[in-house]
C-alpha cells in the first residue's frame, strides 16, 4: 500500500504542473501576446494564447518542445519540461520593416473571387489542435500600381456567438507557399451564429496588393470562449459519439485546380489534396469560400 502512496505522490507534481497557466510576453515591452499559435512539435496538439497571453497545455509530456509562433516575432522553441512561467518572445525587426504605409485615396471597387451562400454545402474545421488553411489570390488581370485591400468575407458557419477567429495575410516563399507577411498584425474577426456571410473591413490598414499575389490564411484559436461540445448518435445505432470543436467553421467550394491552396499542421505548409464530393462524385480540391474586395 505505501508504494503505491509513493508512486501518487511522484506522479501529482507533474498533473498540477500540467494544468498550470503561462504568459507570453513581448521581451522588449514586458506586455502580454495575445493569441500566440502553440503546438507541440510533431504532434497533432497544442493550444493558443488567449487575449491576455496566457495559456495552459494538458496534454503535453516531459519529452515535447512547444514551439512559439506569433506574426512579428520570432519563433520560439522550448522543452516542456523547461517551460517558465512567462515566455518571452523577440520582435522579428525584419518582417516590420518590410511594412508599407500608404495614404488615403479615391477608389474605384472590383471583387476576386465569388460564392452562392445557398450552393456552399461544405465545411471545415477545426478539432482541437493548431490549425490554418490558405488560399492563393494571384494579381488581377487589370493589376495597377496603387491596388489595395478594401474587404475580405468569408461563408461562416458556427454553433456559437462570435466565434473569434485570426486572419494572417502572407507573401509567397520560393516553392509557391505561404511565407512571409504583407501585413505583420493579426486580424481579429468574430463570426456570428449560424450560416453566415463574415465581413471583414481592410480599408484603413491601407494594405497594398503585392504584384506576386499573397496569400488570405485562416488561422482557428484554440481558446476557451471558441470550445464548442458536442454529441450525435451514429446512423442505425443507439451509441452516441461525443466530441469537442473550436467554432467557427468555413464554407470551402469545389475545383478541378489546385489553385495554390495549403494547410498548415504540426509546424509545416502543406499541399492540399483533392477530396471527394459528398454526393460521391469526382474527386476536387476545396477552396476556401471567399470574396475580396479591392480598390484602386
Amino acid at each position: 500500500m505505501l508504494r503505491y502512496f509513493i508512486i501518487i505522490l511522484l506522479l501529482l507534481p507533474f498533473s498540477l504542473s500540467a494544468q498550470k497557466k503561462h504568459h507570453v510576453l513581448d521581451k522588449a515591452t514586458s506586455e502580454s501576446i495575445p493569441y500566440v499559435n502553440i503546438w507541440v512539435e510533431n504532434k497533432m496538439d497544442g493550444t493558443t494564447s488567449n487575449e491576455k497571453g496566457t495559456f495552459s497545455l494538458n496534454k503535453a509530456t516531459s519529452n515535447d518542445t512547444l514551439v512559439f509562433s506569433a506574426i512579428g516575432y520570432q519563433t520560439k522553441r522550448i522543452a516542456y519540461y523547461d517551460l517558465p512561467d512567462h515566455i518571452f518572445l523577440e520582435q522579428d525587426i525584419k518582417v516590420l520593416e518590410e511594412v508599407s504605409i500608404y495614404g488615403k485615396r479615391k477608389s474605384r471597387e472590383f471583387t476576386l473571387g465569388n460564392y452562392n451562400k445557398w450552393k456552399v454545402h461544405s465545411f471545415i474545421g477545426c478539432g482541437g489542435y493548431p490549425y490554418m488553411i490558405a488560399r492563393y489570390l494571384p494579381k488581377p488581370d487589370t493589376y495597377q500600381e496603387g491596388l489595395y485591400l478594401k474587404e475580405i468575407k468569408f461563408l461562416t458557419k458556427s454553433a456559437i456567438r462570435n466565434a473569434k477567429f485570426n486572419v494572417r495575410l502572407m507573401a509567397t516563399g520560393e516553392n509557391g507557399e505561404p511565407k512571409g507577411y504583407i501585413y505583420p498584425h493579426n486580424i481579429i474577426a468574430f463570426a456570428k451564429k449560424g450560416k453566415k456571410s463574415t465581413k471583414i473591413d481592410l480599408e484603413e490598414l491601407d494594405i497594398k496588393f503585392p504584384k506576386e499575389g499573397f496569400f488570405i490564411v485562416i488561422e482557428w484559436l484554440i481558446i476557451d470562449a471558441n470550445k464548442f461540445d458536442y454529441s450525435y448518435k451514429m446512423v442505425d445505432s443507439k451509441r452516441s459519439i461525443e466530441g469537442t470543436s473550436y467554432e467557427p467553421s468555413f464554407g470551402t467550394i469545389p475545383s478541378k485546380k489546385h489553385n495554390n491552396t495549403w494547410s498548415f499542421s504540426r509546424g509545416e505548409w502543406m499541399k492540399v489534396g483533392k477530396r471527394k464530393s459528398m454526393d460521391g462524385g469526382e474527386s476536387k480540391y476545396q477552396l476556401i469560400a471567399l470574396e475580396l474586395t479591392v480598390e484602386n
